[in-house]
């Protein structure tokens, strides 16, 4: 092709800018169609697919551990750590806000004196915990980049080299003067904290129908909280009983203080509310006339929320979802339908015990033992409140297992055979005396050879 002319140049130039435009415009409107759809979380999701796996019933930071990928979580939980270990899986904030390049959350401390009405109480002073290293996502295997836990952080070599305040710790008037200047905004630090004070009330009211109120007790928690990018504060999560240890100077003055101002509020105040309930004088809502040191009531209701009622035979509560398998080990992760679940359970019982009546019937041979049939059918036994143990009764409180019994004859397992009771008819089981049963079941033969008195106990 011959050569563009010269004073084209510039014409393509203008031409090529304005089709990036117009491609960026339609990259905004997809991304904003993704916001949208995706929630008020989508911003954090980020690109690399990072996810957080926390084990359940631990603290200090023991366990958690970063991943991208799903045949590595799967690997991790099935074949690193012990099968009864229960897991959370929370998507990893990919873009959080950074101090001199290192991640951080903030440890808010709140107390709960009443569960219903609820009434809940916001400290005053909180304090910033910095990772002991520079944040990155090149390296999900460093907890020293991810994790701010003092009790992870003291353990890396750097954390000694660039020490951010006393401890890798902030008080919560350095980190207002941060936002201060970051934000060129006088109010920013207000506007964090106000949403903090939203989240914990929130996060509270979700969880008052489910915990049991005791009058007269309290509980304190430690709620962690990440700030992102565009200053916005996220609650990643809760701890009960949060450390109180004199860790670092920081928290040896806050613990103090927390400690004192505690006393004032479980202690005193209920004191100083009966003696003004005496003398027939009127109180704030928020109780803000009382010395509570640096406790701030944030809510308190005034009318209790009933528990949720037991909806066993009412509304279907049932868990949808898929059962995913882990390679190299005989173990099944479920998250399928309960509702599925019990009926073939059902199903099964029903086979047992038509099996069972079917043979009772074509049996003719009566001498050696007595059959099912015959067990419910067996006169009133001497034993006083006792009673004949039904077919029915009989099928949902027996649970046999073959493989644990490692006997050379798997289809017969002679005595002694487990029987459990279940919890809903646990008080209610009858007594057998003096009888010889034969159950016969799908591939199994139990025999009950005692003549003694076997107690439902």
């Amino acid at each position: 092709e011959p050569a563009p002319e010269p004073e084209a140049a510039p014409e393509r130039a203008a031409n090529a800018t304005q089709v990036d435009a117009g491609t960026m415009g339609r990259v905004r409107a997809v991304l904003s169609g993704l916001e949208e759809h995706a929630g008020p979380q989508f911003p954090l999701d980020g690109s690399r697919n990072v996810w957080v796996l926390k084990p359940a019933g631990k603290s200090r930071g023991r366990g958690i551990r970063l991943f991208n990928q799903l045949d590595m979580i799967m690997h991790y939980i099935g074949e690193e750590t012990p099968e009864d270990q229960f897991w959370v899986a929370q998507k990893y904030m990919e873009n959080p806000l950074l101090i001199y390049n290192r991640k951080f959350d903030i440890r808010q401390w709140v107390l709960v004196t009443d569960w219903n009405p609820l009434t809940v109480w916001f400290y005053g002073e909180c304090y910033i915990r910095f990772c002991a290293e520079d944040y990155t996502l090149s390296d999900l295997q460093n907890n020293f980049q991810h994790l701010s836990n003092n009790s992870i952080a003291k353990y890396s070599d750097k954390f000694k080299e660039l020490m951010l305040g006393e401890g890798n710790m902030w008080e919560m008037r350095m980190f207002a003067r941060f936002l201060r200047k970051g934000t060129g905004s006088s109010e920013a630090w207000q506007r964090v904290q106000r949403e903090m004070r939203e989240l914990v009330v929130h996060s509270l009211s979700a969880a008052q129908g489910e915990v049991v109120n005791r009058r007269g007790s309290c509980e304190l928690f430690g709620f962690d909280f990440c700030i992102d990018d565009a200053f916005k504060a996220w609650l990643i999560e809760v701890n009960c009983s949060p450390s109180l240890e004199h860790s670092t100077p920081v928290t040896a003055r806050l613990v103090k203080s927390v400690c004192e101002d505690t006393a004032k509020v479980v202690v005193d105040l209920p004191e100083q509310r009966a003696k003004r309930k005496a003398a027939k004088e009127t109180e704030s809502k928020l109780l803000t006339e009382y010395d509570t040191g640096m406790w701030e009531c944030i809510c308190r209701n005034e009318v209790s929320v009933p528990r949720p009622l037991n909806t066993a035979g009412g509304t279907k509560l049932v868990c949808v979802g898929t059962a995913v398998e882990r390679k190299g080990r005989n173990r099944r992760f479920r998250a399928a339908s309960v509702e599925a679940w019990t009926l073939r359970r059902e199903k099964h019982l029903e086979e047992v015990a038509s099996n069972a009546r079917a043979k009772t019937q074509k049996s003719s041979n009566r001498s050696s033992n007595d059959n099912l049939a015959n067990l419910a059918a067996a006169p009133e036994p001497s034993v006083p409140g006792a009673h004949t143990l039904e077919a029915d009764t009989f099928r949902s409180i027996l649970e046999y297992t073959p493989k644990s019994y490692g006997s050379n004859q798997p289809n017969h397992v002679k005595w002694p055979v487990r029987v459990r009771a279940l919890p809903n008819v646990r008080n209610s089981l009858p007594k057998v005396s003096g009888k010889l049963a034969s159950v016969n079941l799908p591939k199994t033969n139990i025999n009950f050879g005692m003549a003694a008195e076997m107690s439902a106990a």
